[in-house]
């Protein structure tokens, strides 16, 4: 931790109140100059403790937003977010919408029953193919998976 520079003030507060548990532990009396040391010593460590957890270390990191997902050459896994299209439409946003990808970052689900169990704000793994429809491109599922966030799938597949 760094207090700021305090350092050497709360190495030795922490000693003296260290000096004074051990004696207690021991069942032995603390003398008084190891009790006032303790008194006056701990509200400046308090205090201390107090602005650096409100402070904080000062070092503050805006980073940018991460993509959403990915997705292999040729569409037959796609790793991204769920969400609701349109009427009620299922879909999975897996690139900025405003990038390179040729469908805009999201693609409709099909089925719906698919993705019955799975809500929208989830991360999900998904295996199937690109459909060509009347509609425009949807994302025909065959086998979806729920991720956590742990840097592995579960085992809640559809």
């Amino acid at each position: 931790m760094n207090f700021g520079g305090h350092q050497e003030a709360a190495t030795r507060a922490y000693r003296v109140i260290r000096r004074g548990s051990r004696a207690a532990e021991a069942g032995r009396s603390v003398n008084g100059e190891t009790m006032r040391n303790t008194v006056r010593i701990l509200p400046a460590v308090l205090l201390m403790l107090a602005a650096w957890a409100v402070g904080g270390c000062g070092n503050r990191y805006n980073y940018p937003p991460g993509n959403p997902g990915w997705h292999s050459p040729h569409y037959h896994t796609i790793f991204g977010m769920l969400q609701i299209v349109g009427r009620r439409s299922l879909a999975v946003e897996y690139a900025p919408a405003n990038g390179p990808d040729p469908y805009h970052g999201e693609l409709i689900i099909t089925p719906p029953a698919a993705m019955t169990g799975f809500s929208t704000g989830e991360m999900v793994l998904l295996h199937g193919e690109l459909v060509q429809t009347g509609a425009g491109p949807k994302y025909y599922v065959k086998r979806a998976k729920l991720w956590l966030g742990v840097g592995r799938p579960t085992y809640l597949t559809r």
